[in-house]
């Protein structure tokens, strides 16, 4: 993925035709038109409303989620990231982790930072410079 699934999501949330979007951020991300779909419930937004499309656009958004053999045919330059849908999911579930350890990682760093004060405040009253 280019994007991370909250850039997907405000894109498709700014965009000004949505089912057009949808697409775009496809083909931006190198994934299917499903991919996206999944991510943009998976941020909010409402599946009823990704199914709302009119006219010219609705080829593009009506590709049903559970078949996806017919994305091929209308959009070809996905067939390679079909063919390898095991690393773009791969992929996603380290960055979550990633994500994750990181704010672990964080709020490990703000525990040691509360401590390290109140050691301070020990060694300083040990010391005799208690000016509590």
């Amino acid at each position: 993925m280019e994007m991370t699934n909250g850039e997907i999501v405000t894109s498709y949330k700014q965009a000004k035709h949505k089912a057009a979007q949808i697409g775009i951020l496809a083909e931006l991300n190198r994934c299917s038109n499903k991919k996206i779909v999944e991510i943009l419930v998976d941020g909010g937004i409402k599946p009823s409303g990704l199914n709302r499309v009119k006219g010219e656009l609705k080829k593009t958004e009506s590709i049903p989620v559970s078949e996806p053999e017919q994305e091929p045919a209308s959009e070809p330059k996905q067939e390679p990231v079909k063919e390898d849908p095991t690393p773009i999911k791969a992929l996603a579930t380290l960055y979550r982790e990633a994500q994750r350890l990181m704010k672990q990682k964080q709020d490990i760093e703000d525990e040691l930072a509360a401590l390290d004060v109140q050691l301070n405040k020990i060694s300083d009253y040990i010391a005799g410079r208690n000016n509590e």
